[in-house]
């Protein structure tokens, strides 16, 4: 199960606290809409926000490189069209296109530009 909106800050408490408390209400929540689903369950690894920083370096244990607000996902001038050129280099990451949300794109666009 993937959880996409957590915060990272609790207000009244911390991840290390709630992470299985977290995870057995969202379990709750699915098995409401497929009831056999905590049954069907052998075993699970939570990871909270801030396991994602701690494990991964993801900042605020976002998995998108930052928020993804609106001014993110639209062109908001000429400077979001910035490219890198140089000879035989290509950047192939989420964060090379900030329009482009998906690696596997990026990645392929950088390959038929050459």
């Amino acid at each position: 199960m993937f959880i996409q909106y957590a915060p990272y800050k609790l207000r009244e408490s911390n991840w290390d606290a709630l992470r299985d408390s977290f995870a057995d209400r969202c379990f709750d929540l699915l098995n409401e809409y497929a009831p056999n689903f905590k049954r069907s369950v052998l075993a699970r690894q939570v990871l909270t926000p801030l396991d994602l920083e701690r494990t991964f370096n993801l900042t605020g244990g976002n998995i998108f490189q930052g928020a993804m607000s609106l001014n993110q996902l639209f062109s908001c001038g000429r400077w979001w069209a910035l490219r890198i050129i140089a000879r035989r280099f290509a950047v192939c990451t989420c964060a090379a296109r900030r329009r482009i949300r998906a690696a596997a794109l990026s990645g392929r666009r950088a390959r038929m530009r050459r």
